[in-house]
């Protein structure tokens, strides 16, 4: 709402204009403005149309491999830190600070990301910022269940995202940023 009133005052306008160089001063992504309409039916049109080799002859194949590859250890890495600091915030790692079940938990998250593939969606993984939930005692699942449902309720409201432009979001990012480097005190 900020951003709205702030356009409106002082008419920021959009960083790039066809035609021109960009501008130092601007919104980056979208200018904020009150949308037409603030509930919409979502449009799934994409789910599920997806053609697994089709990617292969356009690449070709080392290309295809080499980027599953990157897909494959940014994802693996990714979940294994945020296992090991939800496990540490939630007081679940064992006496070696070693996450139980976590073959487990690498599996569940391999099948997510494979079916979010699948489903022609960003890739499903597991977030950092479930420590918050765990943190509150948030373990037998049923927040994430919650948390998924109101998600899924929340795309009759995209409208709304594109009157959030980027520059609102980043002071969250760091935020975040900053509550996951907390954890590096416990580094020996």
């Amino acid at each position: 709402m900020l951003a709205i009133v702030l356009e409106a005052l002082a008419k920021v306008g959009p960083s790039v204009v066809p035609g021109q160089n960009p501008k130092p001063t601007g919104w980056g992504l979208n200018v904020p403005k009150l949308p037409s309409q603030i509930v919409e039916r979502p449009d799934f049109g994409l789910l599920g149309d997806f053609n697994l080799l089709g990617s292969f002859s356009a690449v070709g194949a080392v290309t295809a491999i080499l980027l599953v590859f990157t897909l494959l250890l940014a994802d693996f890495f990714d979940t294994m830190g945020t296992m090991v600091a939800i496990g540490a915030e939630g007081d679940l790692l064992d006496e070696d600070g070693t996450p139980p079940n976590s073959q487990r938990i690498l599996i569940v998250d391999s099948v997510a990301a494979a079916a979010g593939g699948a489903a022609s969606v960003s890739s499903n993984t597991s977030y950092i910022e479930s420590a918050a939930g765990v943190g509150e005692c948030a373990r037998t699942g049923l927040a994430s269940v919650v948390t998924g449902v109101l998600f899924l309720l929340s795309t009759f409201l995209a409208p709304l995202v594109s009157v959030v432009p980027y520059e609102a979001a980043t002071p969250a990012l760091v935020i975040v940023g900053f509550l996951m480097m907390t954890h590096v005190k416990g580094i020996d």
